[in-house]
């Protein structure tokens, strides 16, 4: 028989015989019957051979034959699948020869992945009875780094999870996890570290959102403190800082701004000055370093030889060609700013109480750090990604080089990096990657399919196929470079490439490395783990109860993250804290002559300022374009190029800019106020206590305050009142001293820093406030702060553009500081019968919300408006207003739902009379900056 050929050979062979059941001999006893007959007699075959009848019969014989019926025949078919007809395909349902299994590895070579470390999978169940086992990577081999590739869908963020909280157990140093994408992921995962541990203790989340780590840059104290000289501190920071604004910079150097690097270099061994400088400084510090250069003035005093010598070669350039690199240095130095996240890492300086994050001492520590990026674009996560994996990367060759003369080994740190392909093109990564083995460092790389990374080069690309050893791969549609991975003797390329593009959710190709000598197992087909306990759609889901238990964990660990390693954004100060700083230590460490030279100058100063006019800032200002200058004499703005004068006012400042250079080309920031009213006679001035810098300051903080300023000078809405320190040219300490005073108040650093001036600080300046004008219904509250005005005027302005400016909507005004029975609403939408449609609360929280919140919701609900919108200054501002509401001091609870501290109250889902939407005032300021 034709189905059994395979298997005769020259000592066997296959024979079939035909025996019929009766239909074809009517009448008489069926062939069929016959021969059960004799089998079961053990008689002679009924139908031999014609001359066997002469052959003696030596007794019974076992018959050496099957015989099967129809129905058992087919067990001894084999039929070749690819020449059927399709008919029969589909009658039997064959499987297609790309979703057949490949033959696992020969166990005693599983047995070295049947052990604790990172969980991939479990093996086919008919080809080893060890199939609920599952395979791991050991923590010896994952130096070797390890991607899971997979479509959406095809559960690598499940995989991720599972082996990231067992392989959390299984090695002792940091885990570090980088989540870009906002769909829950690093929710799902402390839930489910919550439900295998029972807490969160050893765990540090950052919603990079509102809180980034809190490490210090400019900072060599531990550096110090290990026994790093000094000079190697310091620079190994200015390598780093160069490598950092080469990652970020996205334009080519031109050859001033490579020269730019030599006087970053003096800008940071200035700070780091043993006698001048300090041990820890910020970029802003850095940055009023470089403007003081940009002045003109001195440089500042260093004690080194090749910073000193280094400066006056500087100097010693031509005019045009110093300016060019200094406006190179400018723009380098910006990029590590660019992004706000970032800006705030690198001005953070930690006190000695104050929230700090050791990165040193993490790696060593057996906790699992997240870094929830879920919410911020995708410019912003690369750039934070980038200089936190560059902070990483250089505390990993800091680790090795102090580890050297110790004996003990270093832990396995392990970086998870999801949906990693945003990284294409990093020349970080592909360092990490290519190098990261020899620094205890293990990669885990999670993306849709391998060709991803592969960005305007092929780099990263070819590190991943070139350095990753251990590869989980689902179902992958489109041809891949993968393939190239898997390829073996036994399957090439395009039959990977079928084979991926066929596999079902849930199962794996696994490629897995092997140790030096040891034979590597050739790539072989695993299913996923099974869900583990605490994920929602698995066989042990958490209870009501556990997520309850959960969400207190959670609000502890936030807040615990934000207090002791964390540096808000939303409230994170400008200034720096109160270590040492470079500036500070010029200022307090200067000898007798010096402190006497400095009375000299400050006498010189002050005369110089009562010289000056009082309604204009230009003699004082510390920012100008380079393209003009301010002639003192003249009292002109100068065009540098052409040396034609202009009038010292905001328009003349223009004209000049646009004079021989172009307004749209220059830093607004660097646009100053020109003009200011103060109300004081040069009589009065002189007897104030206050100086004349102290005085205008009042006065251009208040008159922003009203909105008596207009871009590029100054626009409440988007700049910071830094600026107007610039402008005004006032020192920091002189600022403090009105604050002390009580002339001054310091609203807040988010979205920038803000102002108020307070009664006493009008006095001073003889701003006086008249009810009806000044203060009152439709103009404002009697002391009220600028970060209330601010935001009245934001939500006033976004009420007109999603409101007024709709056809579809009823709201046709808006009108700020509504009068209603005795009391006043902060804004309100009227329709065309001035009904009110809408209702605003600005809410600032004080000490008294809990009486405050109640009283505005009250007010607003009396109003029985269509929405009741309250915007508040922060996250957990809103956060603070809910719980008022539901904790209010008389009692009587306005509201049931409550939140979480982090949550967004965006997402807010609350439909009270007094409350339909909550909206944090940086929220409502960004649409306006959209639109």
């Amino acid at each position: 028989m034709k189905s059994f050929s395979p298997v005769e050979t020259k000592y066997t062979w296959v024979e079939c015989k035909h025996v019929g059941d009766g239909t074809d001999t009517p009448g008489s006893k069926a062939a069929g019957t016959k021969l059960l007959q004799a089998i079961h007699e053990r008689t002679p075959y009924p139908f031999r051979r014609w001359f066997h009848r002469f052959i003696p019969r030596l007794g019974a014989r076992p018959y050496r034959s099957f015989v099967v019926d129809r129905r058992e025949l087919g067990s001894f078919l084999l039929l070749d699948g690819d020449a059927v007809s399709p008919a029969v395909h589909r009658a039997l349902n064959i499987i297609d020869s790309d979703r057949t299994a490949v033959t696992l590895p020969p166990e005693r070579v599983l047995e070295r992945y049947w052990t604790e470390g990172f969980p991939l999978g479990t093996c086919d169940s008919q080809q080893t009875s060890r199939h609920t086992e599952p395979i791991s990577v050991p923590p010896a081999l994952q130096r070797e780094h390890m991607a899971i590739l997979g479509s959406t869908g095809s559960g690598k963020t499940t995989s991720g999870e599972t082996g990231i909280l067992a392989n959390h157990v299984a090695t002792d140093g940091a885990d570090i996890v980088i989540a870009p994408k906002g769909d829950g992921f690093t929710r799902q995962l402390l839930m489910l570290h919550y439900a295998k541990h029972g807490d969160l203790d050893n765990v540090l989340y950052f919603d990079c959102a509102e809180v980034v780590p809190a490490i210090g840059f400019f900072d060599i104290r531990s550096d110090l403190e290990a026994g790093v000289t000094r000079e190697t501190a310091i620079n190994d920071r200015i390598a780093h800082y160069l490598e950092i604004v080469d990652l970020l910079n996205t334009k080519e150097n031109t050859e001033p701004a490579q020269w730019a690097s030599t006087i970053i270099q003096a800008l940071i061994k200035t700070g780091f000055d043993p006698v001048h400088g300090a041990e820890a400084f910020s970029h802003r510090e850095m940055q009023a370093l470089l403007r003081q250069l940009e002045l003109d003035a001195p440089h500042p005093p260093v004690s080194t030889m090749w910073a000193t010598d280094t400066y006056a070669d500087l100097y010693s350039l031509k005019p045009e060609i110093f300016q060019g690199v200094k406006d190179g240095a400018k723009t380098q130095i910006r990029q590590p700013i660019a992004d706000s996240r970032v800006a705030h890492i690198f001005n953070h300086v930690s006190e000695p109480d104050g929230p700090h994050l050791d990165l040193d001492a993490l790696l060593n520590q057996d906790v699992l750090v997240i870094l929830d990026m879920g919410r911020l674009n995708e410019q912003s996560s690369r750039d934070l990604t980038t200089v936190l994996l560059s902070m990483l990367w250089a505390a990993l060759q800091r680790r090795v080089e102090r580890s050297r003369y110790q004996e003990e080994t270093q832990p396995l740190v392990n970086i998870y990096i999801e949906e990693a392909s945003f990284l294409a093109d990093s020349k970080l990564l592909d360092q990490l990657l290519s190098k990261g083995r020899s620094f205890d460092c293990s990669l885990l790389l999670s993306m849709q399919f391998a060709s991803q990374a592969k960005g305007k080069s092929s780099k990263t690309l070819d590190e991943i196929l070139s350095n990753v050893k251990t590869f989980l791969v689902g179902p992958i549609a489109k041809s891949d470079d993968i393939a190239t991975v898997l390829e073996t003797d036994e399957m090439e390329q395009k039959q990977i490439e079928t084979r991926l593009a066929s596999l079902e959710n849930g199962g794996w190709v696994l490629k897995l490395p092997s140790a030096f000598g040891q034979s590597r197992p050739r790539p072989f087909f695993v299913e996923s783990l099974p869900l583990p306990v605490g994920h929602p759609e698995g066989d042990a889901p958490p209870t009501p109860a556990m997520r309850d238990r959960f969400e207190q964990a959670f609000a502890a660990l936030d807040e615990r993250t934000r207090r002791t390693v964390g540096v808000e954004i939303a409230e994170a100060e400008q200034a720096t804290g109160p270590s040492r700083s470079a500036h500070e230590a010029q200022t307090s460490d200067s000898t007798e002559t010096d402190a006497t030279e400095t009375d000299a100058t400050d006498s010189d100063s002050e005369a110089a300022s009562r010289a000056a006019p009082i309604d204009s800032l230009l003699p004082y200002t510390k920012r100008l374009p380079t393209c003009v200058t301010y002639d003192r004499d003249a009292h002109a703005v100068v065009c540098t190029t052409c040396s034609n004068r202009y009038d010292p006012t905001d328009e003349g400042l223009s004209r000049a800019i646009d004079c021989c250079h172009a307004l749209a080309e220059v830093d607004p920031d660097d646009v100053p106020i020109t003009t200011v009213h103060l109300k004081r006679s040069p009589e009065e001035l002189d007897a104030s206590a206050w100086s004349r810098q102290q005085l205008l300051f009042l006065q251009v903080v208040y008159s922003a305050s009203q909105f008596r300023y207009g871009p590029p000078g100054y626009d409440l809405l988007t700049d910071s009142m830094l600026r107007l320190q610039e402008y005004v040219g006032i020192e920091h300490d002189d600022v403090e001293a009105l604050l002390e005073a009580d002339l001054l108040r310091q609203d807040t650093d988010h979205p920038h820093r803000l102002y108020t001036v307070t009664a006493d600080g009008r006095h001073e300046i003889g701003e006086g406030h008249r009810q009806g004008l000044d203060f009152g219904d439709g103009k404002g509250d009697l002391g009220e702060s600028t970060q209330h005005i601010l935001g009245v005027e934001v939500a006033r302005r976004w009420l007109e553009q999603t409101y007024v400016a709709d056809a579809e909507s009823a709201v046709t005004s808006v009108e700020t500081y509504y009068e209603i029975e005795q009391d006043r609403l902060d804004l309100v939408g009227l329709d065309d019968e001035s009904v009110i449609r809408i209702t605003v609360e600005v809410e600032r929280v004080n000490n008294d919300l809990a009486e405050a919140a109640p009283s505005d919701y009250d007010k607003m609900a009396a109003c029985d408006p269509d929405e009741a919108i309250w915007v508040v200054m922060s996250t957990r501002d809103a956060y603070r207003v809910v719980h008022a509401l539901n904790h209010p001091a008389d009692g009587e609870p306005r509201i049931t739902k409550s939140y979480a501290k982090t949550t967004p109250p965006q997402n807010y889902s609350i439909d009270a009379p007094g409350m339909s939407a909550v909206f944090p005032l940086e929220s409502l300021r960004r649409e306006l900056t959209d639109e």
